[in-house]
């Protein structure tokens, strides 16, 4: 599934509150939900002007572990930003896809009885400034970028599904069903 979240922090189930900025009522005045996820990670910020895509299958259809699916993930969402002329890459023990020192997507999965759950957020043109409200997947001193950020150009959350898509069942070697892809990008 692909889309965009109205404003909201999602709490990953290691996360104790110690990377949330501002007091939960204070978020909330700003039109910021927080909520509890089901997922690995810690605080990350959902909005919109951030393609948020969920994936639910057999581990074992696609990859042999998750952290072999996590790499071809970020090899995904780096090929995306690199079709928006933005040079991003993978840092060293830190999941995701990052632009120099700044995070541009986040990954936070689960596996349970062998079920994948959750995916990704990948920032074309958020508000960054609620950014500001954690401290973003628990890594001090590690800002976050846009696509909008980094090139100025402001693409749309339904154009990047549809590349998304592509990258998907290029790097995976799958076909998605028609319905399945349609359905997909109606959610946006």
């Amino acid at each position: 599934m692909l889309l965009e979240h109205s404003p909201v922090i999602t709490l990953g189930h290691r996360e104790t509150g110690a990377n949330i900025i501002l007091p939960e009522e204070e978020l909330q005045k700003r039109g910021i939900e927080v909520e509890r996820a089901d997922r690995g990670g810690l605080a990350t910020y959902h909005g919109p002007g951030q393609l948020v895509g969920y994936l639910v299958f057999r581990l074992a259809d696609l990859a042999g572990t998750i952290h072999e699916l996590t790499y071809k993930l970020e090899g995904i969402l780096i090929r995306l930003a690199a079709s928006m002329d933005v040079h991003a890459a993978r840092r060293k023990g830190l999941p995701g896809v990052w632009v120099k020192g700044d995070k541009l997507a986040s990954i936070g999965m689960r596996v349970r009885k062998g079920i994948v759950g959750h995916g990704f957020s990948f920032n074309l043109h958020p508000n960054m400034k609620n950014f500001e409200y954690i401290i973003s997947c628990g890594i001090q001193g590690a800002g976050a970028v846009s696509i909008e950020s980094v090139s100025g150009s402001t693409p749309r959350v339904e154009e990047a599904a549809h590349r998304v898509i592509h990258l998907f069942q290029e790097s995976f070697g799958i076909l998605l069903e028609r319905d399945n892809k349609r359905r997909a990008l109606d959610e946006i």
